[in-house]
């Protein structure tokens, strides 16, 4: 991998810039809002909040990885054409937040459904904006829309106080962030106030953009899959333990997203870089599944001290699955480098529908547990079939330049 020390330096401090911006945002979240929400409703409750903020965050991944597209798969228009898609998909997501609303949280009150909407409009558009920061390489402006996010936070914390409506929380904290980057909303209206697309980018943007939408997804569906069966208690319990995993991804993703954005590689480098990639991929994972065996029970007797006792015979289990997820997010970050989006897209498809099917399996035989171990089996079994496919394509790429 050839980077000079220019810019060995840069993605270096490019890397710790954007690591402390995620810290702040996502520290904010686990270690403040979440174990006070969760101290002041009943776990089925926060079970419930834990649903609405997962369909938030999948909505923020069609946003999110919007400016990006074109790193990986360029078009003869310029960059900002990709951006053209912008408000098409505020409106898709207005019209399925509507729905949702007064469907799956049909028994919630009115101010529920309307801060619903609402906080899946602004998390978009702060992703959105978030993502721009970083194509530009402005990652300054991401740690300094964060502290405005997290002064937001607490004062939505007082908001609370007069309020049972806890996702009033998370929108506060989202007007104050969006207020740091006004200028850059008004820069970015101006600029991408069109809704004109082709095909191509379209596909581009759909292929790009499904396997993070099916990890989330995923997170999502271990919510609606757990709920129905075992209980929103038990949607509580499992999140306090992989909560844990939560934490060390304040290093892996921003790192993963400055690589992403930087790396360079060459067709010889191709197979190497595979090899090393899955070496400290596996290395990570063992190391860091022994380190959160140790960490998870005190963590959970801090933060969420009323499931101290339920998490007993389950969470060893739950490290090893956290080892193997912080593993794959450096994995599968560098991976989009190396294998085609169509590929990556069917792969996902198929995990999808295999967790879908043993997930719920194993849930009404084993409970919580089995989910667990699912969980564990197909995230083994997706590193392995990553690692095959995309060593088949530099192969193949290998053998038709020679």
């Amino acid at each position: 991998m050839a980077i000079d020390v220019k810019k060995y330096y840069s993605i270096l401090g490019d890397s710790v810039i954007n690591i402390v911006a995620f810290t702040i945002l996502v520290g904010a979240q686990q270690l403040l809002a979440f174990p006070v929400i969760a101290k002041n409703i009943s776990p089925d409750n926060f079970g419930m909040i834990l649903i609405m903020m997962g369909i938030v965050n999948v909505f923020s991944v069609l946003t999110s990885n919007l400016p990006c597209v074109h790193l990986v798969s360029p078009t003869d228009y310029k960059r900002n054409s990709y951006n053209y898609l912008f408000i098409s998909i505020l409106l898709f997501i207005f019209l399925v937040s509507l729905i949702l609303a007064f469907s799956i949280f049909n028994k919630t009150g009115g101010l529920t459904k309307l801060c619903f909407i609402i906080l899946c409009q602004s998390t978009c558009f702060r992703a959105f904006i978030t993502t721009n920061y970083q194509i530009e390489n402005h990652f300054k402006s991401v740690v300094n829309q964060n502290v405005f996010y997290v002064i937001g936070m607490i004062l939505g914390l007082f908001v609370c106080n007069f309020s049972s409506n806890w996702l009033i929380l998370f929108i506060t904290a989202d007007f104050f962030s969006l207020l740091y980057s006004w200028r850059k909303i008004n820069k970015v209206c101006k600029q991408y106030y069109s809704i004109k697309f082709s095909l191509k980018e379209l596909t581009n943007y759909v292929n790009f953009i499904t396997k993070d939408i099916i990890s989330y997804l995923l997170n999502l569906f271990d919510r609606f899959i757990i709920y129905p069966i075992l209980g929103g208690t038990s949607v509580s319990v499992y999140y306090s333990m992989m909560s844990v995993s939560k934490l060390f991804s304040l290093v892996l993703n921003p790192l993963s997203v400055v690589l992403f954005m930087k790396m360079s590689i060459t067709g010889n480098e191709k197979m190497l870089i595979l090899n090393r990639i899955s070496l400290v991929s596996i290395l990570f994972m063992i190391l860091s599944s022994l380190l959160f065996i140790i960490i998870i029970p005190f963590y959970v007797k801090i933060f969420y001290p009323t499931y101290v006792a339920s998490i007993e015979g389950v969470y060893i289990y739950v490290a090893i699955l956290s080892g193997i997820s912080c593993s794959l997010i450096m994995f599968k970050s560098l991976i989009i480098k190396l294998c085609p989006l169509h590929k990556l897209r069917n792969i996902y498809m198929q995990y999808m529908i295999l967790f879908l099917v043993l997930s719920i399996v194993f849930v009404y035989k084993f409970n919580l547990i089995g989910f667990v171990i699912v969980n564990i089996v197909l995230n083994v079994f997706l590193f392995l079939v990553l690692f095959g496919v995309v060593r088949k394509v530099i192969k193949k790429e290998h053998s038709s330049t020679n």
